[in-house]
């Protein structure tokens, strides 16, 4: 416990470095960008990189999966649907509606694709990855804040960039190694 609170008073102290709006929208890119990659892990859909960008004040990102071997359209909508969902459990309802990431609209786009057009459809994907979220709140807030230290990081020497590939997301805890994942 005491180590989990000396990280927490770290990230407190490099957040105090950043301004509130990037405070922010690191808040909201791992949010939804974590949520993402928190959910498909969960699933079982492993990842190949995760990229996240606050550049210019404007958030951007991204999951890529490895491989989509034994990967259901069911698993694949969770997914999407969780950036929504992370946004929804780390900021809450009203961050969403007045503030809301531009991804969601793409992810609505890919629901589309898979054939997840209903309202009811969406919603019920939703509810799915709210499950996972919320089933398992501590670990996806250990994970996400994996993710707002790299990008803190990364923001202190004015990148304001990460891409985090398969090795580091095993270096991080995040992902197993390649060969314990096929087991």
């Amino acid at each position: 416990m005491q180590a989990i609170e000396l990280l927490g008073e770290t990230q407190k102290s490099f957040e105090a470095q950043l301004s509130p709006e990037k405070q922010e929208n690191i808040r909201a890119i791992t949010a939804h960008e974590g949520a993402h990659a928190f959910v498909s892990l969960k699933l079982g859909i492993p990842l190949m990189k995760i990229e996240m960008s606050i550049e210019n004040d404007k958030q951007a990102g991204r999951i890529v999966w490895n491989d989509l071997k034994g990967i259901t359209t069911e698993m694949r909508g969770i997914s999407y649907a969780a950036g929504l969902a992370g946004e929804l459990v780390v900021l809450g309802e009203d961050y969403v509606r007045n503030n809301g990431f531009k991804g969601v609209r793409t992810d609505s786009k890919r629901l589309n694709q898979l054939g997840y057009i209903s309202q009811e459809d969406k919603a019920r994907l939703l509810t799915e990855a709210l499950d996972v979220l919320i089933s398992n709140k501590d670990d996806f807030e250990k994970f996400r804040a994996t993710l707002e230290r790299e990008l803190i990081k990364a923001s202190r020497k004015g990148t304001d960039r990460i891409l985090l590939d398969r090795d580091r997301l095993t270096e991080l805890g995040i992902q197993k190694p390649e060969k314990e994942a096929l087991h």
